[in-house]
């Protein structure tokens, strides 16, 4: 097991049987386009240190 799977799995906690919210169409552009920042962001991060 790689270590993120590892610690993925050390941040599970067990359910207390209630049903997930339910899934709202415009959260997947927001998701998509957060994480795109957020990749871009961390690549400039990355460049300015060296």
């Amino acid at each position: 097991m790689a270590w993120k799977q590892w610690a993925a799995a050390k941040r599970l906690k067990p359910g207390d049987g209630r049903e997930l919210q339910r899934f709202r169409w415009w959260q997947l552009p927001l998701r998509s386009l957060f994480c795109a920042l957020r990749l871009r962001y961390s690549s400039l991060l990355d460049t300015a240190s060296h």
